[in-house]
């Protein structure tokens, strides 16, 4: 299990282990790692730091697919410790904690993120819904993607339901991005 004694925040993994997708977004991990814990996102938000949002955490939490979450080098640190995952590893699953896409912020700095309400960069696309059951996630998964679609390699668009074509545009009337 990860510990770090230096560290202010968590000191401790989450009882239950929730691995990232290759690729997929900061925001669809927390949230599953959250909900894997019987946690909400809020509760589990208070754990990786102080942040801010663009609109309230009811929304974030069910609209997974029209935001992304950024930290700074703290929040990833912290994110580690609460996933039992070393922060290269996280970086390596999850694009957005990519070292340029870190928010600003040393070493000193205590925990931040943020949650606005388009990704930085790339665009959120749904993972394939075959493909996740095979992988056991238990929830919908969101990648980054450079594209605003993808076509799952394995399953093709044919094969599954219309989400192994996803498009940007949520289809939720609430969304921002609508």
């Amino acid at each position: 299990m990860l510990d770090d004694p230096g560290l202010y925040g968590p000191r401790r993994a989450l009882p239950l282990r929730v691995g990232p997708v290759a690729g997929e977004s900061t925001g669809s991990f927390v949230n599953r790692l959250a909900h894997g814990n019987g946690l909400g996102l809020a509760d589990f938000l208070d754990r990786v730091g102080q942040g801010e949002s663009s609109a309230d955490p009811e929304r974030v939490e069910k609209y997974p697919q029209c935001t992304e979450m950024y930290v700074n080098e703290a929040g990833l640190r912290f994110l580690g410790v609460l996933a039992d995952r070393a922060p290269g590893l996280l970086q390596r699953d999850l694009p957005s904690l990519g070292s340029g896409r870190l928010l600003a912020g040393g070493q000193g700095e205590a925990a931040q993120w943020r949650w606005p309400w388009e990704p930085l960069a790339g665009h959120l696309v749904r993972y394939c819904p075959p493909c996740g059951d095979d992988l056991g996630v238990g929830e919908a998964v969101w990648l980054m993607s450079p594209d605003s679609w993808q076509v799952c390699l394995r399953h093709g668009p044919g094969r599954t339901t219309p989400a192994a074509v996803v498009r940007t545009s949520c289809g939720w009337p609430s969304c921002p991005r609508r």
